[in-house]
């Protein structure tokens, strides 16, 4: 009977392990104003970002960011930067009122500098306004994102809500590889009921 309950829990173990909680943060906790700091608690610090209040279509509450150094009509010279304490599998966030100038969200593998891993872009029409799209980026190590309007050809601003990260890209390949563990497991299982007939 404890062969069976340290199996199970092999079993129990290797199932658990591939799940990976992504964490949301919404900025209704911070106060509007210059945000660097706020968050690292949760893991991410900011960088030339700023809260501000607002009522749009497409926001979870009453607080979104925007370029410190622009306002909310920002291109990649002056982007909103998230950096990470830990690697992240997969980062997201959502763009309110989204224009014809769009939204693009630059992945990297290193706080400074390093390698661009992924990117995602998305465009609305127009000034914008009403419209919102979430870009996300996914890789194997992301320290640290930039968040920016593409193009500057329309007069529209924008702003940013619900910045999403998770250590692990999705549970599948965390699962994948405990497939030998599981195996294992089973076949112990078979092995032991076979030698108690």
């Amino acid at each position: 009977m404890k062969l069976h309950r340290l199996l199970l829990t092999s079993l129990l173990a290797a199932t658990i392990s591939g799940s990976a909680i992504a964490t949301t943060i919404d900025f209704e906790a911070a106060s509007p104003g210059s945000l660097t700091n706020f968050y690292s608690g949760s893991g991410v610090t900011f960088s030339n970002a700023t809260v501000g209040t607002y009522s749009l279509a497409g926001m979870s509450g009453s607080h979104a960011i925007y370029s410190s150094s622009s306002g909310t009509f920002f291109t990649a010279s002056n982007a909103v930067v998230a950096t990470f304490s830990s690697g992240m599998g997969s980062v997201s966030i959502t763009g309110i009122d989204l224009g014809g100038n769009g939204l693009r969200i630059d992945a990297y593998d290193s706080a400074v500098g390093g390698s661009l891993v992924d990117f995602d872009t998305v465009f609305g029409s127009g000034a914008g306004v009403g419209n919102f799209a979430t870009v996300s980026a996914t890789s194997a190590m992301i320290l640290r994102v930039e968040m920016y309007q593409v193009l500057s050809t329309f007069g529209d601003g924008i702003v940013l809500d619900d910045l999403t990260f998770s250590t692990s890209t999705s549970s599948v390949p965390d699962n994948a590889a405990t497939l030998p563990l599981l195996l294992t497991s089973l076949a112990g299982m078979v092995a032991y009921r076979r030698n108690r007939r």
